[in-house]
């Protein structure tokens, strides 16, 4: 559930699942509830108290502010990839980057990955490699030739992660679309790939 503002509560099955207090992102793991056939779900988003948290969301607001967010069921193997994230290492003369993905529960077998440009063009996927692991959680490092991420060519890539089980069997697949970039600050200057830039922008708060 990507949000319920301001706050709210959320049934399965006539079983309460959820009950917050704030607008943030839940994610409820529901196999235990889900049955065969017609499953209900019921959403209670809630206004505010006007006496709690912040004097400008009140329950008689002329804003119509409350709503339900994005709501989706992701059905999975028991063992699934949970998170996943690209993190740039060095980008002269090739891009070096690890891949750093956990999974939901400890995990015997072997993760694959791939990667394609996917902005502006599409390009054919390539495999960067394969490895066995055992645990929670895995990093990858690689190194490749790559269009680098800039303000003039905000080139993206989508790797894509496939785990397996120890006969080879796929277990789970997951894709994360990332550029290629080091920003960095140097002597009170803005840096991007080693390269000198002027961020320009207006100022509205305050």
């Amino acid at each position: 559930i990507q949000s319920l503002d301001p706050n709210g509560k959320v049934w399965l099955n006539d079983k309460l699942i959820l009950d917050t207090d704030n607008f943030m992102r839940n994610e409820i793991c529901v196999s235990h509830l889900l049955k065969k056939g017609e499953n209900q779900l019921k959403i209670l988003v809630e206004p505010r108290p006007p006496e709690v948290f912040y004097y400008w969301h009140r329950h008689t607001d002329c804003y119509n502010g409350w709503f339900c967010g994005e709501v989706f069921l992701t059905l999975t193997q028991n063992t699934y990839i949970k998170h996943m994230e690209v993190i740039t290492n060095e980008v002269t003369p090739f891009v070096n980057a690890s891949v750093n993905i956990d999974l939901n529960q400890k995990h015997n077998g072997f993760i694959e990955l791939f990667i394609s440009e996917c902005y502006p063009k599409q390009s054919k996927e390539e495999r960067l490699g394969i490895k066995r692991f055992h645990g929670k959680s895995v990093s990858y490092n690689f190194e490749k030739k790559l269009k680098l991420w800039n303000v003039k060519s905000p080139t993206l890539y989508a790797i894509r992660a496939v785990i397996y089980d120890k006969y080879k069997k796929e277990t789970d697949d997951f894709v994360i679309e990332t550029g290629f970039r080091i920003i960095e600050q140097k002597d009170g200057e803005i840096h991007l790939n080693h390269s000198k830039i002027l961020l320009n922008g207006a100022l509205l708060m305050q």
